[in-house]
């Protein structure tokens, strides 16, 4: 053999051990590790990417799947997970436990409520820990406080876990809402009155001040020419519509008051609850 066909010989050789080398890097247990450090510096867009082709390789393999559809959680793209979780699991009600678990904390993370009740209720995988775990987190997201307070009485010592949501349901049952009926009634008899009752007391004042200032012209302009007074019209016609007006913002106050005070008790669960 001469030696130029040696030297050939030895740069294909050399070609191919690179060749195989570098086939060794993107071998599975390579791409784990390199997931999990994506996951641990929160790449996690370029990590549902890495496990994309994991879960191609590995089709049945529930634990990449379930981590697949975390990472897509963990990204932000909820609907693209959802829709890869569910190209994934054709029938909902036969996904293994671990991407059940991941489901679920995407639907929930994505405010599917409807969607999250249908899983809990149909899966046939989910233990009863998880099922009454996620069920006490689904009320609590949808502010059925008086749910999710039976739900700790009944189940807070089997399943620890969601007797951390007791200060909130607590709070949020002491929670003295505010009728919308009662703010309006108030605004009738004296305008303004509804808004301070529903704490908006700027607006309440701003509201007694108008009215009154437009009536007092309207009686002003009467009293001077009578009825046929233009200027009286036009503020009596100003005055009736702000006083109608109150009427109903009174109402709207009150549950603009009532809302406002339950996101805030969901944020608080929402803070207890994690990164969902």
């Amino acid at each position: 053999m001469n030696p130029k066909t040696i030297k050939i010989l030895l740069f294909f050789l050399f070609v191919l051990n690179l060749n195989l080398q570098a086939q060794n890097l993107f071998d599975k247990p390579h791409s784990l590790v390199f997931t999990k450090y994506l996951f641990d510096s929160r790449q996690y867009k370029f990590a549902s990417i890495e496990l994309e082709k994991l879960v191609f390789f590995d089709s049945k393999n529930d634990s990449l799947k379930a981590r697949l559809i975390e990472s897509y959680r963990l990204s932000g793209f909820h609907e693209k997970g959802i829709l890869r979780t569910k190209q994934m699991f054709v029938d909902i009600a036969s996904i293994p436990q671990k991407p059940t678990i991941e489901f679920a904390k995407l639907l929930l993370s994505d405010k599917r409520f409807s969607e999250t009740k249908i899983l809990l209720e149909s899966n046939k995988h989910l233990s009863n820990i998880y099922k009454i775990k996620f069920g006490t987190e689904l009320n609590l997201l949808t502010a059925n406080w008086t749910d999710v307070n039976l739900m700790i009485e009944k189940y807070a010592d089997s399943v620890k876990v969601i007797s951390k949501y007791r200060m909130v349901v607590t709070e949020a049952l002491a929670f003295k809402r505010k009728r919308p009926w009662l703010a309006a009634s108030l605004s009738a008899i004296i305008p303004g009155t509804g808004k301070i009752y529903t704490t908006y007391w700027k607006d309440g004042l701003f509201t007694f001040a108008g009215i009154g200032i437009s009536a007092w012209q309207a009686y002003d302009g009467f009293s001077t020419d009578g009825i046929k007074s233009v200027y009286g019209w036009i503020f009596g016609g100003v005055a009736a519509v702000l006083y109608f007006s109150n009427i109903y913002g009174a109402a709207k106050s009150a549950r603009k008051y009532n809302l406002d005070n339950e996101k805030k008790l969901i944020h608080k669960a929402e803070l207890i609850m994690g990164n969902y």
